[in-house]
């Protein structure tokens, strides 16, 4: 896709053509992983396994 943006008009679509170069960098699924690691994370804070603690607010 990136490639794709790159062979655009510049004039008709700066926009575009300055973000190709991100388009191609970015890694969804690296973005998901984080995502979910961050919902787990937060569950696991608020509802511990049996046998541990809470973790105390953060402030």
């Amino acid at each position: 896709m990136a490639r794709a943006w790159e062979e655009l008009d510049p004039d008709d679509y700066p926009f575009t053509r300055a973000v190709a170069e991100q388009v191609r960098e970015h890694d969804d699924h690296e973005q998901f992983l984080a995502g979910i690691e961050l919902v787990l994370t937060g569950i696991t804070a608020l509802h511990p396994p049996a046998g541990q603690a809470p973790a105390p607010p953060v402030r």
